[in-house]
């Protein structure tokens, strides 16, 4: 176990602690040392750098990598040092900690999911976030869940900056303005592109055994038509896919998930891979979704999910909650060609330039297997999409972290004045 100084009081009982060197911080990742209830110190800035006090709740054993790296890749680059504490599992916070000893304190999405959560979050540590007189940050992911619980819970505990991946469009209507004044915004993508994402060993598209892969997701109907397109392109694709003959490995069940390497190895033989936009097309800012949702499903438990959908379809026009997912970098960063249906992906990957575009009525699905099994379109699109996307700096972490710091900076003379830092 190592040795570190000690904070008053102790925050941690029973810890793992680990500290980042400086000499080995770019060799050794952050996020393969997260385990059940650690500490991990950044020793890596000067000690008058401001110290922020990360808190995330990650099981070692289930959490998705990007999430992590997320963590990793913010302590790594910021200026600020930034410790980071694994609340999971519960109870590992000592009844008496505080964390008046930091400038600042960030709550990461893993712990803000549920309201209830952070609440509980709240209630373990002796000063509350309330009486907290540091900055106080918050990322924030699946907003179109729930949000009115948080804006609830931010007006009544304020913080001081919403990482948000909501649009600019739609900022205003997520975190209402007159109800949260003093609140600042930052956007950030769900994931970004890794320095190891620039040299996988899949630039060869030629020898790969998979025409067509894919790994989707069966989600709520509650969520609109977007979640629901994410296991129907799928289903559809693969009839067309195995009528031309193509070999497919296209599944949606939980079982058949695939994680870590495996999962770039996956992609890396798969000249296509299948895509939606990640989010939600019904956004819930107000809780009438969700009791609708429930009010109805409990009148007819039969109703199969698509019945459920045309019943929620009068909540698709109002604010929409849409951004690039990992996946989408990691297929550009594995040479695997993307069929999606078409739409916004934040402005980053653009039709017949980063993708091949999918019609949703399949009109036009012959056109696209066909441009999927020219060996000449495949590498024109796969190039594309790798030196405008993986090699560009602006979809890297460096440059999320620099503006993340410029707010922070800005914040600090500027506390109590609502800001969005736009990109």
């Amino acid at each position: 176990m190592f040795q570190i100084k000690k904070l008053v009081p102790l925050p941690i009982k029973r810890a793992k602690y680990a500290i980042i060197n400086a000499r080995h911080a770019r060799q050794t990742r952050l996020s393969s040392r997260i385990q059940n209830g650690a500490v991990i110190k950044d020793r890596t800035k000067p000690p008058s750098a401001k110290r922020f006090l990360l808190f995330a709740y990650l099981d070692p054993a289930k959490t998705p990598g990007t999430v992590q790296e997320t963590i990793s890749e913010l302590a790594a680059h910021s200026r600020c040092r930034i410790d980071v504490v694994n609340i999971f599992p519960r109870g590992v916070l000592d009844p008496g900690f505080r964390f008046y000893q930091y400038d600042g304190i960030i709550i990461h999405n893993s712990v803000n999911y549920l309201i209830e959560a952070l609440t509980a979050l709240d209630s373990e540590c002796r000063q509350t976030f309330r009486d907290y007189k540091g900055l106080k940050i918050m990322f924030k992911q699946d907003e179109h869940y729930r949000q009115n619980l948080l804006i609830d819970y931010l007006e009544q505990n304020p913080f001081d900056l919403v990482a948000t991946i909501v649009g600019p469009e739609y900022m205003d209507a997520f975190y209402p303005p007159e109800r949260l004044p003093n609140l600042s915004l930052i956007q950030y993508l769900t994931a970004y592109v890794k320095e190891s994402h620039k040299n996988l060993p899949y630039r060869d598209i030629r020898n790969r055994n998979i025409d067509v892969g894919y790994r989707g997701s069966i989600q709520p109907p509650v969520a609109g038509m977007l979640s629901y397109e994410k296991r129907q392109i799928g289903w559809e694709f693969e009839k067309y896919a195995r009528a031309r003959g193509l070999v497919t490995d296209i599944s949606s069940r939980a079982e058949d998930r695939i994680y870590g390497d495996a999962w770039l190895q996956f992609m890396g033989n798969c000249k296509a891979i299948l895509g939606v936009e990640s989010g939600a097309s019904i956004v819930d800012l107000d809780g009438s979704v969700e009791r609708d949702y429930q009010a109805f499903t409990a009148k007819n438990p039969g109703a199969s999910d698509e019945t459920v959908l045309e019943h929620l379809k009068k909540y698709e026009a109002g604010p929409q909650y849409r951004a690039i997912s990992p996946r989408h970098l990691e297929a550009a960063a594995c040479f695997a060609v993307q069929i999606m249906y078409e739409d916004h992906f934040q402005g980053i990957f653009k039709k017949d330039e980063h993708y091949i575009a999918l019609n949703r009525d399949f009109s036009n699905v012959n056109e696209v297997i066909d441009r999927l099994m020219d060996a000449k379109e495949r590498e024109r699109i796969t190039n594309n999409a790798y030196n405008d996307i993986i090699l560009n700096e602006k979809y890297g972490y460096p440059y999320f972290v620099k503006r993340f710091d410029a707010a922070v900076n800005a914040l600090f003379t500027a506390k109590g004045r609502r800001i969005v830092f736009r990109n």
